[in-house]
Formats: C-alpha cells, sequence, structure tokens
C-alpha cells in the first residue's frame, strides 16, 4: 500500500474466479485517510477511463493523467468517498468484461464497509 497526502493507495489484480477468459482487471483504490473507511460506511466512485489507457499492471499510473484519477492521485482534492480506478485490459472493452468488473465491485464494496 502506497501513501499519498491525502489517501492510501492500493494497487492490485483482480482476477475473476468465474471468467477464466480475462486474463484480470489492473486496478487502484483510493481510500481517504481521513476518514475511517474501516468502521465507517463511505460512497464507492468507480472511474472508468476510455479506449486509450487500456492495459495492465504495468503502468498502472498512466490512468493518473486523466479524469478522476489525476485529482485523487496529485492530491488536489480531498473527495470523503472511496474511488475505484480499474483498468480495462488491453485488447477488450468495458462491455466484454461488465461481468467481471461487477465481481470486482462487488469485491471492494465488501471489504471496504461501502
Amino acid at each position: 500500500m502506497d501513501d499519498t497526502k491525502l489517501y492510501h493507495v492500493v494497487s492490485d489484480l483482480f482476477v475473476s474466479p468465474k471468467n477464466g477468459y480475462i486474463p484480470g482487471i489492473a486496478y487502484e483504490l483510493f481510500l481517504p485517510k481521513k476518514l475511517d473507511w474501516k468502521k465507517e460506511k463511505l460512497p464507492l466512485i468507480v472511474f472508468l477511463h476510455g479506449a486509450g489507457e487500456r492495459g495492465g499492471m504495468k503502468d498502472l499510473t498512466t490512468v493518473h493523467c486523466i479524469g478522476l484519477s489525476s485529482i485523487v492521485a496529485c492530491d488536489a482534492k480531498d473527495i470523503p468517498a472511496i474511488i475505484l480506478c480499474p483498468r480495462c485490459p488491453e485488447d477488450m472493452v468495458w462491455n466484454n468484461i461488465i461481468f467481471t468488473l461487477k465481481e470486482l465491485i462487488d469485491k471492494v464494496a465488501a471489504e471496504y464497509n461501502v
């Protein structure tokens, strides 16, 4: 777990036990330091990037250049929510992996009290 000023950052790869044909979804999870996300229910924001940022764990931080990821990764804004930034695998689009994405969201929601 890497630390920034406002967030704890978790980088990981989610591999679905149900959908073996998908190589896995790399993701970063931003957990606000000022709030007790272990005890307090917080909203979950899921940021889906565009086609140009597809890939895997390698260079996962390239997603930081755009949208909500860039705001939280640079500590520009303290948002009172848990923020999930998955990365679509390189040869896929979000529509191809919607069920695996839902599994990832459910996993994060259960693990972090969302």
